[in-house]
């Protein structure tokens, strides 16, 4: 992202240069931000950055009552992975048909005008 971002300099326009450099410079800082100060962090405040119900939780050592949604799902995915696969194609399929009479991505709208070519010149 960083590469990609500072490669507008490569055009040629000062604007979009600056813009280019300052967006892999934002980049570069919140990349280093999230893979050293905010661990830090979170090493810092331990077990105060759950919240009170789980705390409580850990500290008389008695256990939740039912595991959460997601974790739910995710085992039953693990255990079941092909039928899982299986369904998720079937139920995306609907969606990634292409629409009758729609066209694709480079469809005109009927009745629009063709683009000009720019002008040339010597």
């Amino acid at each position: 992202m960083v590469v990609a971002l500072a490669a507008l300099a490569v055009v040629g326009i000062p604007v979009i240069t600056e813009m280019g450099l300052a967006a892999a410079g934002t980049v570069l800082v919140a990349v280093l931000i999230a893979i050293s100060l905010l661990p830090a962090l979170l090493g810092v405040a331990r077990k105060r950055i759950r919240p009170r119900s789980t705390r409580r939780q850990l500290e008389t050592g008695a256990g939740p009552g039912k595991p959460a949604l997601g974790l739910r799902w995710g085992r039953a995915a693990a255990r079941r992975p092909v039928p899982v696969l299986v369904a998720a194609v079937l139920g995306r399929g609907p969606s990634a048909r292409p629409r009758p009479g729609g066209g694709g991505p480079g469809a005109r709208h009927r009745g629009a005008a063709r683009p000009r070519p720019a002008p040339r010149t010597a």
